[in-house]
């Protein structure tokens, strides 16, 4: 017979983790895109200041807006709604 999951957790439906995949694979996607926007938020400091930012609470801000900037303009590329939660 078919065994409980443990921690009385029910088994996902098939469809079920399908979706659940997807969500994962959608969040290592704008993981990504954060990662190389706060290399790109990096670059564009250094081009229009001719140094690199420094100091944490700078290096973070700068980091922070290029992957937010990154971000958005992924989600306008593909025309998805930014997703709130």
């Amino acid at each position: 017979g078919a065994r409980a999951p443990p921690s009385g957790l029910s088994p996902a439906e098939p469809r079920e983790r399908q979706q659940i995949a997807q969500e994962i694979r959608q969040s290592d996607d704008q993981n990504l895109v954060g990662i190389v926007g706060s290399f790109l938020g990096g670059f564009i400091f250094s081009v229009l200041f001719g140094t690199q930012p420094t100091g944490l609470v700078i290096s973070f801000i700068v980091a922070l807006l290029g992957a937010v900037v990154l971000v958005g303009i992924v989600h306008m590329v593909k025309r998805e709604p930014i997703r709130t939660a």
